[in-house]
């Protein structure tokens, strides 16, 4: 606060307390030192709290108490709303669409041949489609068993020369064809 402020606060104070100090310039110089980290709209709370509890004449004391204590047991600022599995799952495909993209450009930049715009959606589609449809069903490897979204693991490390097991390239794929099947 400042000492325009302070002299505001003071003045509505006075309009509910008699006691409540008047603003001379010592009485403002000490209330705006002690309420300087103070916002204007947060003392006139403390102001209306306070006169609403009690018949005392309020202090700068009651005033940062009030303002402390509203930030300590403040609620978070900002709550998450519920996962969305929709959304995350096209957060999911944007992430593996541009790194299909990337893979298919910088496979035509070692070769030396041009990109051909519909060649590279069309890699970048199915490695997308591939991916979730691998992602679909659980890894049948003994020693991996990940869960359906989860990554293939290899001794408790991801996978990294491959996306998951040949196994479970099978199982996606005879998922694929029984979901066809008539």
């Amino acid at each position: 606060m400042n000492r325009q402020e302070v002299t505001q606060l003071l003045g509505a104070a006075s309009a509910v307390d008699q006691y409540a100090p008047q603003p001379d310039e010592l009485v403002l110089r000490i209330w705006t030192s002690m309420l300087a980290d103070i916002p204007m709209a947060a003392a006139e709370q403390a102001l209306m709290a306070h006169y609403r509890a009690t018949k005392d004449t309020i202090t700068p004391a009651d005033i940062a108490g009030w303002y402390r204590d509203r930030r300590r047991y403040a609620p978070p600022e900002h709550v998450s709303p519920p996962a969305d599995p929709e959304v995350i799952r096209n957060g999911i495909d944007r992430v593996f669409t541009a790194l299909a993209a990337k893979k298919a450009l910088g496979a035509a930049e070692r070769s030396g041949g041009e990109v051909d715009l519909a060649e590279l959606e069309l890699a970048v589609e199915s490695d997308v489609a591939a991916r979730r449809a691998w992602r679909g069903v659980p890894c049948p490897v003994e020693s991996c068993r990940a869960g359906v979204g989860q990554r293939c693991t290899s001794n408790g490390r991801p996978l990294t020369k491959s996306p998951c097991h040949p196994a479970r390239m099978d199982a996606a794929f005879a998922a694929q064809a029984s979901s066809f099947a008539p």
